[in-house]
């Protein structure tokens, strides 16, 4: 089970990526935190694998296994993402979508079994 902690601020998208998780990948465990809680959420030991964030923090790099950070601007479609997964190189995604994130989802969950 990928463990997947979501603190992506507005507050709307963390709900909606939240569920958009739960409902395509119900083998995921899905939790939310304001951004502003991130570093302290990471040290309190939920151990997530994925995290989907604003900006990656020093103890999301540290400690999770794959990361997406969400950049959110004014303007239509304005949505962009950084992705890194794994020892991967960081790939850069413009407009991203939740496929996006449900990939990044998939990518970690075949990393923790090959790992198993």
């Amino acid at each position: 089970m990928t463990r997947v902690l979501v603190a992506v601020d507005p507050r709307m998208y963390r709900e909606v990526i939240a569920h958009a998780v739960r409902e395509h990948r119900p083998r995921s465990e899905v939790l939310t935190a304001d951004p502003g809680r991130l570093d302290s959420e990471m040290s309190r030991g939920l151990a997530p694998h994925l995290v989907v964030c604003n900006r990656a923090t020093r103890a999301v790099r540290e400690a999770a296994l794959s990361w997406v950070e969400l950049e959110v601007r004014p303007g239509p479609e304005r949505l962009d993402a950084n992705i890194k997964v794994d020892d991967r190189p960081l790939s850069r995604v413009e407009q991203a979508e939740i496929g996006d994130v449900l990939a990044a989802v998939d990518e970690t969950e075949r990393m923790l079994r090959r790992a198993r």
